[in-house]
């Protein structure tokens, strides 16, 4: 009789290993809908997002703020943040970054983009950060595109 108890017990395990196997399955579905539902949202927004690290390079743009500044990705990879912002609003850019880096948000900046052609975007700048635990590893924005209401 041990045997059947054996083979029981084996049984168990299996069972048991194959419903947590369906689990985990379903868990990693449900988290990579999850993850496309949010790239979907994030890349279909109106408003210009970026994700900006410490050193001023870009991690991360979506397709408005390329169509609003006029480039494409192969382009943003070699820009740095102040390529785009006008000159004149540099110092109120810097102020603003080095606050984000120490951990304040930035709620409705006014800010003013360049884009590739040369031609003025007058934005309201939301940001905060983007963390690793305790250390901060860029800034993630949202700007409202309000050339439209000058």
């Amino acid at each position: 009789m041990p045997h059947a108890n054996a083979d029981q017990s084996e049984m168990g395990a299996s069972d048991r290993f194959a419903a947590l196997e369906a689990e985990m399955e379903a868990m990693r579905t449900a988290y990579r809908e999850a993850n496309e539902l949010l790239a979907s949202f994030v890349e279909q927004s109106h408003d210009l997002v970026q994700s900006v690290a410490p050193d001023g390079t870009f991690l991360f743009v979506n397709r408005a703020w390329r169509e609003n500044l006029g480039y494409n990705a192969e382009e943003v990879a070699t820009l740095h943040v102040l390529d785009v912002i006008d000159p004149e609003w540099h110092t109120v850019y810097q102020a603003c970054f080095e606050r984000i880096l120490a951990g304040e948000d930035i709620v409705e900046q006014e800010l003013v983009l360049r884009t590739k052609t040369g031609e003025h975007l007058y934005v309201d700048w939301n940001a905060t950060q983007r963390r690793d635990g305790d250390r901060i590893i860029a800034s993630q924005s949202y700007l409202r595109n309000t050339t439209r209401r000058r």
